[in-house]
């Protein structure tokens, strides 16, 4: 078995906050935005992965002595599995400053309203504020600090045998589940424009593979 649990901080230095501040005269002087990497910035993380030889069949721990029939039935069998849990990746910001102060990361977020719109909405006129006129400087961030997207959780397993005919002859039978409990992976932000109607929601279209399963059996000699 091996299991790891990573806790980290990736920041990046790529992006101008506003076209204007490349410095043409010295590049390198040029102030880049500080903030999540993209799709690298992985805060936690989590992963067993382990393979186990069932304890029954001739050779093993239990039920050693038993006929080579009953042992093609219960002996040799294995158990493989690779769990992986890990936070979400953070999410671009608006492209509008907010009106009302504060963090816009909610404690129960929903497929509807992933972060605090809210904070978008003018108190004077109960309505969205605008989005921000081209050309015009940018004050606000490019990415959330602290609004993030689904996290990823995955179960791989497998449970293969194999079935000894002779010295030299060997077929092996495998059956694989892929994300065997079905979790879907949100990998995106329906909309970060203020004036699109699907404005803080989670785009509902899954980023990985939905629940895979494989049987084969394999003939060495």
């Amino acid at each position: 078995m091996l299991v790891s649990y990573t806790g980290s901080k990736t920041l990046e230095k790529v992006a101008l906050l506003n076209q204007q501040d490349l410095n043409l005269a010295d590049p390198y002087a040029t102030p880049l935005v500080k903030q999540p990497a993209d799709q690298i910035d992985i805060p936690r993380k989590f992963n067993f992965t382990g393979l186990y030889e069932l304890p029954f069949g001739r050779g093993r721990t239990w039920a050693s002595n038993i006929s080579r029939p009953l042992d093609y039935v219960i002996g040799g069998w294995e158990l493989n599995w690779n769990i992986t849990y890990m936070k979400g990746w953070a999410v671009n910001y608006p492209n509008a400053a907010q009106v009302t102060p504060g963090s816009a990361k909610l404690d129960n977020p929903s497929i509807a309203q992933w972060f605090d719109t809210s904070l978008w909405v003018d108190p004077a006129t109960n309505r969205r504020v605008a989005a921000q006129e081209p050309y015009t400087l940018r004050t606000f961030p490019l990415r959330f600090s602290d609004v993030r997207l689904p996290g990823y959780e995955n179960w791989d397993a497998s449970v293969s045998k194999t079935f000894r005919i002779t010295e030299k002859v060997r077929l092996n039978y495998r059956f694989e589940a892929v994300n065997a409990f079905n979790h879907p992976w949100f990998t995106a932000i329906a909309s970060v424009d203020v004036t699109n109607p699907q404005f803080g929601r989670l785009n509902p279209s899954q980023g990985n593979l939905p629940r895979f399963l494989k049987m084969g059996l394999n003939l060495q000699w």
